[in-house]
């Protein structure tokens, strides 16, 4: 069903296109569908004008206007233009909610709403079916924290910057300061350990040992053999366990992130709004109240696909530039090589995500890093290229980039770290539903 009049339809996609190109759009219809279907829709080679066009074509077949548009007016390039047009389309779109609290509030009183209204025998037999759906949701949400609980422990470790503890590794029998720091990391993964132990008891026993594995490996390989290391000073030894650390923590972490990311995407919200308006169609006594709370879970499962969504785009990002991280430690001679071809396709990617947040702080400083980044890559180039230029100053050049890098690095990871605390917040919020759920099931005389 198209919502759009056919009066701005013409005017709505051209001043879409007028702002929004094919990567652009590519993330807004990512985050309104939970898939990449942007392809489906239209060709990244054609016209702007044609391609928000035809991506309009397919966000209205799919029934997803409502939400494309939202995710439109939350971008700070929606201008008052664009704007008004929306506002022609459906006065009550809203810029997409980030205040998944508010959804989260919404529901559960709806969900006790539903509970009351359980008094009523037609409104119990109708929902009688979909009380398996309650109990998977409230199983689902629970090992989704746990996931979330685990990923983040690991994220702590792997803010810090491993190019300082590598260096670290090397003075560390002369330097006591270098020797601190690498004892202090030590120590955090110590804890995460422990922490992680206690979170992954808790999963359900047919994925708890996948856990159990990476912890107990981290435990053994990285904490007691970095501490074996640092007692006796043994260089060589400490520079394999950090090693080994640094792999664990960058694996493990992506891989939670996956799990996180099919947790979330998977929690049955549309499954139970679907039950409720079945039943408010059997049990038109209690008809308001179970559409109530069909529309809330709807709008948390919405909100919650668009945060799942920018945290996943937010791991490629770190993921890419780990990738560099390696390719740097190995470069060699290269390094200049690497920086002008990796870092720009990297630095492309984190451009299309802090597009839609330009004037923000936290945006403006990861271009200025980027820029002082690419300004150090062109002089380094641009030194190397003189035919009277001498190791020591091509050196000095090359590690003033390096430092640059670390900066964007940093800046960016902090970013995806401030993107992780949302989501870990988002699940905290989620899990309240789990009361208001099971007393749902309660009523329902569910076993």
């Amino acid at each position: 069903m198209t919502i759009i009049p056919p009066a701005i339809y013409e005017p709505i996609y051209k001043a879409i296109g007028d702002i929004f190109s094919f990567d652009d759009l590519n993330i807004v219809v990512y985050k309104c569908l939970g898939e990449r279907r942007i392809n489906d829709y239209a060709n990244e080679d054609d016209p702007r004008w044609q391609v928000a066009r035809d991506v309009i074509d397919g966000i209205e077949r799919d029934e997803a206007t409502k939400f494309f548009l939202s995710e439109i007016l939350f971008d700070k390039r929606c201008d008052a233009y664009l704007t008004s047009l929306i506002y022609k389309v459906d006065p009550q779109i809203k810029a997409a909610e980030r205040n998944l609290k508010a959804r989260v509030e919404a529901l559960d009183e709806d969900l006790r709403k539903t509970k009351d209204a359980l008094t009523d025998d037609a409104a119990r037999r109708s929902l009688k079916d979909s009380s398996a759906t309650f109990a998977n949701f409230s199983v689902a949400v629970g090992v989704l924290q746990i996931y979330k609980f685990l990923h983040d422990a690991l994220h702590l470790l792997q803010v810090r910057r491993f190019v300082d503890l590598r260096d670290a590794v090397e003075t560390m029998d002369d330097d006591h300061a270098a020797e601190g720091r690498l004892r202090d990391f030590q120590n955090g993964m110590r804890e995460c350990v422990v922490l992680a132990r206690k979170a992954a008891a808790r999963l359900p026993i047919d994925v708890r040992p996948q856990e159990t594995l990476w912890i107990d490996k981290l435990d053994q390989r990285a904490v007691e053999e970095l501490r074996t290391a640092i007692d006796g000073m043994d260089i060589p030894s400490a520079r394999i366990a950090l090693r080994i650390a640094a792999k664990l923590i960058e694996s493990e972490s992506s891989r939670l992130n996956g799990l996180i990311f099919l947790s979330a995407s998977n929690l049955p919200l549309k499954a139970l709004a679907a039950g409720l308006e079945n039943a408010a169609n059997i049990a038109p006594l209690v008809k308001l109240p179970l559409l109530s709370t069909a529309n809330s879970a709807n709008l948390l499962a919405a909100t919650l696909q668009s945060h799942v969504v920018e945290h996943g785009l937010w791991q490629d990002v770190d993921d890419t530039l780990w990738a560099v991280d390696v390719l740097l430690t190995e470069a060699g001679n290269d390094i200049l090589k690497i920086l002008s071809e990796e870092w720009l396709n990297a630095e492309a990617v984190v451009l299309n995500l802090v597009r839609p947040s330009a004037d923000e702080v936290w945006a403006l400083d990861i271009l200025k890093y980027g820029e002082r980044m690419k300004e150090a890559l062109s002089g380094a180039i641009e030194l190397a290229a003189t035919p009277a230029v001498t190791e020591a100053d091509l050196t000095d050049a090359i590690d003033g980039l390096i430092l640059r890098y670390g900066d964007f690095r940093y800046e960016v990871r902090f970013r995806f770290f401030v993107i992780d605390q949302l989501l870990m917040s988002d699940c905290e919020e989620i899990v309240k539903l789990r009361t208001s759920v099971n007393a749902v099931l309660e009523a329902l005389g569910h076993e």
